[in-house]
C-alpha cells in the first residue's frame, strides 16, 4: 500500500467540469470556446475530429485525503482523493452528527490524527476525485489508521453503489483456499 493512502496532503483539486463548457482554442488571444452539452463534440468526433479537448475548469489548491492510488503507477500514476470540508462550514447539529459517524455524507477527521490541518476537517465521500501526483505536495497533514480507511473505503463503495459482492466471494474462496493473493 501506498504511503500516501489515508493521508491529507495539499493537492491542486480540480473541479468536474459542468456545462456550460468553456474550452481553450489554442495559442494565441482568443477567446475561449462554449459548449452548453457535449453534442457538438461528439459531432467533430464523428467528422474525423479529434476526442481530446482542453476543458477549462476551475480547481481549487486545497487539503484533500489521499483514498486510493493506481496498482500499477508507472501506467496510471493518479490518486483518487476526497475533498475536505472544514468544520466551520456545518452548524453545530451537523457537526454532531459527523463527529458521531451518523451523516453517511462525511467521514470525520479526528484531529488528534490531523494536527497540520487549520482547523477540525471532515472529508466528503461523494467528491472522489482523480488528481495527478505531480499536482500533490510532498508531506502529510496528518492520516487515517487502518480501520479509518477500512471504514472509508466501505462508504465510498455504499455512496457509489458499487457491486464488489463477486470479488468478495472469490476473495473469501481465495482465502479458504489457501491461494495467496499479490500485494498491489
Amino acid at each position: 500500500m501506498s504511503e500516501r493512502i489515508g493521508h491529507a496532503v495539499w493537492a491542486l483539486a480540480p473541479y468536474a467540469p459542468e456545462a456550460p463548457f468553456r474550452l481553450y482554442p489554442g495559442p494565441g488571444d482568443r477567446p475561449p470556446v462554449v459548449a452548453s452539452n457535449i453534442k457538438p463534440l461528439r459531432a467533430a468526433l464523428t467528422r474525423g475530429g479529434d476526442a481530446e479537448v482542453t476543458v477549462l475548469t476551475p480547481a481549487k489548491v486545497r487539503p484533500v485525503l489521499v483514498v486510493a492510488e493506481a496498482s500499477d503507477t508507472s501506467y496510471d500514476p493518479g490518486l483518487l482523493v476526497l475533498r475536505l470540508l472544514s468544520f466551520d462550514k456545518l452548524g453545530e447539529a451537523e457537526r454532531a452528527q459527523v463527529r458521531e459517524g451518523k451523516d453517511p455524507r462525511y467521514f470525520h477527521l479526528h484531529p488528534s490524527g490531523f494536527k497540520d490541518l487549520p482547523q477540525e476537517n471532515a472529508a466528503i465521500v461523494s467528491t472522489l476525485t482523480r488528481v495527478a501526483q505531480t499536482a500533490v505536495e510532498p508531506g502529510s497533514l496528518g492520516a487515517l489508521n487502518r480501520n479509518e480507511l477500512r471504514v472509508i473505503h466501505e462508504r465510498i463503495a455504499a455512496y457509489f453503489r458499487l457491486d464488489l459482492g463477486a470479488m468478495v466471494r472469490r476473495m473469501v474462496l481465495e482465502r479458504a483456499a489457501g491461494t495467496p493473493r499479490p500485494e498491489p
